[in-house]
């Protein structure tokens, strides 16, 4: 890769804040990548007008038409009559609340995302032509041990700093810092949307049916509000075994306190390695486990719960 100039660097000073990315590459005669990467070295930022109420307005108003961002919203319009980068409205819209990256995929946005992926590596081939190619096992091998060995040079902080890294990393780019596929282990427990309970993703009926139940306190007013599987927990300082602890419910209270509700039907080692620690790490923070002597309890209202999920009669009994 060749290496940047002063003339190329004075070209951007000059004339980032009026050129495109892509117009400053043609320019130059680097890819568009490179030139947005040396502005971010160089820290180049370009001068975003603030906002207007006007503007304001009419981007609640446009999401508000859309369906609150959970449909099509056509941002390139948007946009277009804001006057502004789409990438612009869309910081703006996240920092007002309006979207949240767990909102619904339009059709549109599907289908687009289909083809992309479809003609993704015809058009951009492995640049290094290792497509398709696997290491062999010696090379798997000798980079467990290289691997091994970096590890065990490290000092203790520098482990930590780490291994929090990597729990941050996989936190912001998964919502979980909880590694590889997040398989339930117990294969007979009910995983899946629930359409009544506003389309979350549940992991077993129990906690689905617990979601339920929250709704029917919030009827009555006994709690304010719940959401789930909404808050991580880091613990500083593990090195190994359990580093994270994501609690199945958040319930705000009609006071304003907090507290988290986890649902289990099996309490296993993990389990009771990531209470431990909750105790250890965050001792103000309240979680309330809600066993099988508590579902049990609570099963007592389901004929007043619309939508209850009843065990087969053909199946175990679920373990949560």
């Amino acid at each position: 890769m060749n290496r940047w100039t002063l003339e190329e660097d004075a070209i951007i000073a000059e004339k980032y804040d009026s050129m495109s990315y892509a117009e400053l590459a043609k320019l130059i005669g680097r890819t568009e990548a490179a030139v947005r990467n040396r502005c971010y070295e160089k820290k180049f930022r370009k001068q975003v007008a603030p906002w207007t109420t006007d503007e304001v307005h009419q981007l609640f108003s446009w999401y508000e038409s859309h369906g609150d961002g959970r449909g099509e919203v056509e941002l390139d319009a948007l946009a277009e009559s804001l006057g502004r980068v789409k990438s612009n409205v869309c910081r703006k819209a996240r920092e007002l609340g309006i979207t949240n990256s767990q909102r619904q995929v339009g059709n549109t946005m599907k289908e687009e995302m289909k083809v992309r992926f479809a003609h993704q590596w015809v058009d951009k081939p492995h640049p290094r032509g290792m497509a398709g190619k696997h290491h062999t096992e010696e090379s798997r091998q000798a980079m467990t041990i290289g691997q091994k060995n970096r590890y065990a040079k490290l000092v203790k902080s520098a482990r930590s700093a780490q291994a929090l890294k990597s729990v941050a990393t996989r936190i912001d780019r998964y919502g979980s810092g909880r590694i590889g596929k997040f398989e339930n282990a117990y294969s007979r427990c009910k995983r899946g949307k629930r359409e009544d309970i506003g389309d979350y993703f549940f992991r077993s009926s129990w906690e689905a049916n617990y979601a339920r139940y929250l709704n029917m306190l919030i009827k009555n007013h006994k709690i304010a509000k719940w959401d789930y599987e909404s808050e991580t927990f880091i613990f500083p300082d593990v090195i190994k075994g359990q580093r994270t602890y994501l609690p199945d419910f958040k319930i705000w209270n009609n006071d304003g306190n907090i507290c988290y509700h986890e649902v289990k039907g099996w309490m296993d080692s993990a389990s009771r390695s990531k209470l431990k620690k909750m105790h250890k790490y965050y001792p103000e923070v309240e979680v309330i486990v809600i066993g099988p002597k508590e579902y049990k309890s609570i099963s007592e209202y389901a004929a007043m719960i619309p939508g209850w999920e009843y065990p087969s009669k053909s199946e175990p009994k679920e373990k949560g």
